[in-house]
């Protein structure tokens, strides 16, 4: 049984340079009140709501345009200009492999990044490479087994960071609210425990 893996960069339009590279805290840390809304966040949410709504309404409702002719166009941001724009997403080499043989994919993320830095005459910078959870695990693994070589190249010293995908952070939230919320000695209807011996 043969797999293929895909794979794309994805050129954004804001670098985050500004953003911290070091761990922000782990997520058995996190408390409820990191994820419910403050004040502010409710205000922020109710103007950007109001900003896509009236946009729909403009586009299928032009007999009201008079309405909306003060509404900005776009939601107001810190990065507002930079995510209006479209990022560039380039499909790479579609290769016969399965994820279990990251570390020869690794490397042609390797070889890739070499080669683009070359041609463009600049010297190699970190690239963040990423995929999902297991995804990240495996390619961190296969750093790990590369970081005794000689060679930047050998060592995949320029696939920096590995992360997953923001969706994975969902799961992980989800799995901490399980934990706070599941009790074994619960039997109550509708409660995870009775759901789960029912």
């Amino acid at each position: 049984m043969l797999h293929w893996f895909g794979s794309a960069a994805i050129l954004e339009t804001k670098s985050f340079d500004e953003m911290p590279y070091e761990s922000q805290g782990q997520t058995k840390d996190l408390q409820f009140y990191h994820f419910i809304p403050s004040d502010q966040d409710e205000r922020r949410l109710k103007n950007d709501y109001s900003v896509l709504i009236s946009r729909l309404a403009k586009e299928f409702l032009p007999q009201l345009d008079f309405l909306y002719k003060t509404q900005p166009t776009h939601i107001l941001d810190t990065y507002s200009e930079e995510l209006t724009k479209k990022n560039i997403v380039v499909p790479l080499e579609v290769l016969p492999l399965n994820e279990q043989r990251y570390v020869s994919i690794l490397d042609k993320y390797e070889s890739a990044v070499e080669e683009i830095y070359m041609v463009a005459g600049k010297e190699k910078l970190p690239v963040q490479i990423g995929g999902d959870q297991l995804t990240r695990e495996w390619f961190t693994g296969g750093k790990g087994l590369r970081s005794g070589c000689f060679t930047e190249t050998e060592k995949l010293n320029h696939l920096y960071p590995i992360t997953f995908e923001m969706w994975h952070t969902a799961m992980n939230f989800l799995t901490v609210m399980f934990k706070c919320l599941y009790k074994e000695e619960s039997f109550d209807k509708g409660t995870m425990n009775a759901e789960r011996i029912s």
